[in-house]
């Protein structure tokens, strides 16, 4: 007879095959890179796959520790991809606030959430790793320190996202009409995102074995994690569906807009005498160096126009 948990892991997998495709769509209709967020849903479906994967497998294979040490550590990093889709989103948000209206949100920071929420993930699985190496020997799956310090990240990495959506949500009227979904996606993920938050919380800094990722309750697992989860899924999805694409040709305009802007900044800079030393200084360098005099790209691009 087929366990509770083994169902459970049989639905995940039927529930995210589907995922797992619409998010390559998607990824190839918005971007694929880091900042568009779509990639980390496809990696997350991935990881969900391979827990349930590792889970099913150990029918078959009760004795194969290997097996409960993989399960559990796909289990313990699916939070990290769905905090990086979040910030890409906020990325892109940010970007279209930006195109008309100057915001204290910089994609400095985001980046920084960013790095902070890819930290949590590895140390996450080298702690599940480790874990697992103990395991074998004590029979036990303990919570080592490598996975608090990842808890202790993606912690982090939430409360740095809820407070950027909350200053960006002062700046929803400078956002481009096709643009404010996906603040509200982030809006409406973060609640189920924090129930998730918090039960891998319980799991690592609980002495609760209803929260082993190994042995605990199949229901918690489910109403805080695996639900959450799959609602979080479903509202980046089909606001990604109804989002509009971003044509290159209105991407290259908006760069040479930034570039052109920056240009202005630098030439309004040159005004000031410590700047007009520096300038004259790195100029002789570069005459002395190349043999030839510097044209300066604001300049050529007067002499163009």
């Amino acid at each position: 007879m087929v366990s509770y948990r083994s169902r459970v892991s049989i639905a995940i997998i039927v529930l995210y095959v589907p995922v797992f495709f619409t998010a390559i769509f998607l990824a190839t209709r918005h971007g694929l890179g880091l900042n568009s967020g779509w990639i980390c849903l496809i990696i997350f479906a991935i990881i969900r796959m391979l827990y349930s994967s590792f889970q099913l497998a150990t029918i078959h294979q009760p004795t194969d520790v290997g097996l409960y040490i993989g399960a559990a550590v796909m289990s313990g990093v699916g939070l990290g991809p769905l905090v990086l889709a979040a910030v890409g989103m906020l990325i892109r948000v940010r970007n279209s606030i930006h195109k008309n209206y100057e915001t204290v949100i910089v994609v400095k920071h985001l980046h920084l959430i960013q790095a902070v929420t890819i930290v949590g993930v590895i140390l996450a699985l080298a702690g599940g790793i480790k874990a697992g190496e103990d395991f074998k020997h004590s029979g036990h799956f303990n919570t080592l320190p490598l996975t608090k310090i990842a808890i202790s990240l993606f912690v982090v990495a939430y409360s740095a996202v809820l407070t950027v959506a909350a200053l960006t949500a002062f700046n929803v009227p400078h956002i481009e009409h096709g643009e404010r979904r996906l603040l509200l996606a982030i809006g409406l993920s973060l609640p189920f995102l924090f129930v998730r938050l918090i039960y891998s919380c319980c799991v690592s800094f609980a002495n609760d074995s209803r929260f082993s990722l190994i042995s605990g309750s199949v229901s918690i697992m489910l109403a805080m994690g695996v639900i959450q989860e799959f609602i979080v899924v479903m509202i980046f999805l089909t606001m990604g569906l109804t989002l509009r694409v971003i044509l290159k040709e209105e991407a290259t305009s908006e760069d040479k807009a930034m570039k052109s802007k920056v240009g202005h900044q630098g030439s309004a800079l040159k005004r000031f005498p410590l700047f007009r030393m520096i300038e004259q200084q790195r100029r002789r360098n570069h005459q002395a160096w190349y043999g030839e005099e510097e044209t300066d790209d604001v300049e050529m691009h007067e002499r163009l126009t």
